[in-house]
């Protein structure tokens, strides 16, 4: 293996030469898109304060934590529009000092404007939806918001002649919500999505007041100019109009830089426009026969899918557990989750020693310790429905992270019958216990702490971090790695009587 390690380093070496590697820029890095996400999460946060928080803000401590918010989102933003500049012009730190000051400046300045403009946007959302019943629900719950929200702030940078940036927080608002909505398009306010998913907005697109539009539209491009050299041509107009008081139902397309939707217009569902259409018109496809017919009593097939005999609980793959597999999955009926109920599986696992049971959201697998026959059949249920418990939590927040033993755990063991659970038990099984290999010291309280794995990246001191930063992260409070026996030594002195390693 070794010469094979020896052959391949040299070959990607040459091959980051040839081809580009990582970084660029005299040595400088880009900008880091777990940071930029981190951002989003904190703008949103901003702009509704409350409404993204783990925990209620007192209205006596909104100040102080709006302050604080904002000094650290100057401090991140101006390191990762630093980034972009420098990646974008190859220019160096100094060269654009002053430029990235001003930016940061502007576009902080211009928060209370966006949220003048998203809340026109919320109430367009209420006025829109027969289905929603308060305005919180609204910034809460619909992915609109959420992704109109980015990319007004995106926007704003965009305007600002920030590179790369905006781009990359539109496209995590995308991967959030499945609305992609370029950071260069105008938008007008009272803007709605309806539902959302599958939107696509394009840069150079213009929207005016008072639009609203479904699922599955696209604002699109309906050629691409080349120059002389073959080559795409840039920064000209290549996406439609849209002026006020305009609605689009699902799944239309709407294509090319000189196409206009004149205002009061009404755009059928999956509608294919590319030239421009008057002001106060509807737009629909021409009806469509359907042809109705009875049914003729035929023999069914021997394949056919009705005729087939459901698959035995005993089929299931080895080492499966028949039995609560069957009873895992009838409870996850009971709670309206027949997908969930599909892929359900529960295996005995001997791996376990220490370790009561644990579940794999992905895979919908749930691992119980074999020991737990010895001690009582009721722990056997007690510990399989606290992994089912997980399932459902995560099932039921789709792609919203929660926390392993947050409210919506709590609320799916109550669902399950174990209102009471506590998210760990003592049970007589053995317990392992290995040396730590690193340690690491938070720069702020000078707390250690020691790990057997290393830590990963953007890991913090909790306590700091809710302390000062609400809960989330801070490159203040990042850890830093000290010597291993130092860390020891300094974990003994805060705690005498802790066990020795």
């Amino acid at each position: 293996m070794e010469t094979d390690y020896a052959n391949v380093v040299p070959e990607l070496l040459r091959s980051y030469q040839e081809l580009g590697g990582l970084n660029k820029c005299d040595q400088s890095s880009l900008p880091s898109k777990p940071a930029i996400a981190q951002l989003c999460e904190e703008l949103l946060s901003l702009i509704f304060p409350g409404f993204f928080d783990a925990d209620p803000i007192p209205e006596v401590e909104l100040e102080m934590v709006t302050m604080e918010r904002v000094a650290a989102m100057s401090r991140e933003l101006s390191r990762q529009v630093a980034k972009s500049f420098q990646c974008s012009r190859g220019a160096a730190g100094d060269d654009c000092h002053q430029q990235v000051i001003d930016v940061v400046r502007m576009f902080l300045a211009s928060l209370p404007e966006i949220r003048s403009l998203l809340k026109t946007d919320v109430e367009a959302a209420y006025e829109g939806d027969p289905a929603a019943t308060s305005t919180e629900e609204i910034i809460l719950a619909y992915p609109c918001i959420e992704a109109i929200t980015i990319q007004r702030l995106a926007h704003k940078l965009y305007g600002l002649g920030v590179p790369m940036l905006p781009r990359i927080m539109t496209e995590w608002a995308h991967s959030q919500t499945g609305i992609d909505i370029h950071p260069g398009a105008k938008i007008g306010p009272y803007f709605f999505i309806d539902h959302g998913t599958g939107v696509v907005i394009g840069e150079t697109c213009v929207i005016g007041s008072h639009v609203k539009l479904y699922d599955g539209v696209t604002l699109g491009a309906r050629s691409f100019p080349k120059d002389e050299d073959g080559r795409i041509v840039k920064g000209i107009k290549r996406h439609p109009n849209v002026e006020d008081h305009v609605t689009v139902y699902a799944n239309a397309i709407i294509l090319g830089g000189e196409t206009t939707i004149g205002a009061n217009s009404t755009i059928g569902a999956n509608a294919f426009i590319m030239q421009s259409v008057p002001a106060n018109s509807v737009v629909a496809l021409g009806e469509q026969e359907h042809t109705i017919r009875e049914k003729q009593n035929q023999k069914p097939k021997a394949n056919n899918a009705s005729n087939r005999r459901p698959r035995p609980v005993t089929q299931l793959p080895r080492g499966v557990d028949a039995e609560l597999t069957a009873q895992c999955r009838s409870l996850a009926r009971e709670l309206g989750l027949p997908l969930l109920a599909k892929r359900l599986t529960v295996s005995w696992n001997r791996r376990l020693t220490s370790t009561a049971g644990n579940a794999n959201h992905h895979t919908g697998v749930i691992n119980l310790n074999p020991r737990l026959e010895e001690i009582s059949q009721d722990e056997v249920d007690r510990t399989m429905r606290h992994e089912l418990a997980h399932l459902v939590a995560y099932t039921r927040a789709g792609r919203k992270r929660i926390e392993p033993h947050g409210p919506e755990w709590r609320q799916a063991c109550v669902d399950l019958g174990i209102p009471h659970e506590s998210r760990c038990h003592d049970l007589p099984l053995p317990r392992r216990r290995q040396k730590p290999k690193h340690a690491y010291q938070c720069p702020n309280c000078l707390e250690v702490l020691l790990r057997i794995r290393p830590l990963k990246r953007y890991s913090a001191c909790y306590r700091c971090c809710h302390t000062y930063n609400r809960g989330h992260y801070s490159s203040r409070f990042a850890y830093e790695g000290i010597p291993l026996q130092l860390g020891l030594q300094l974990a003994k002195e805060a705690d005498p009587d802790a066990s020795e390693y």
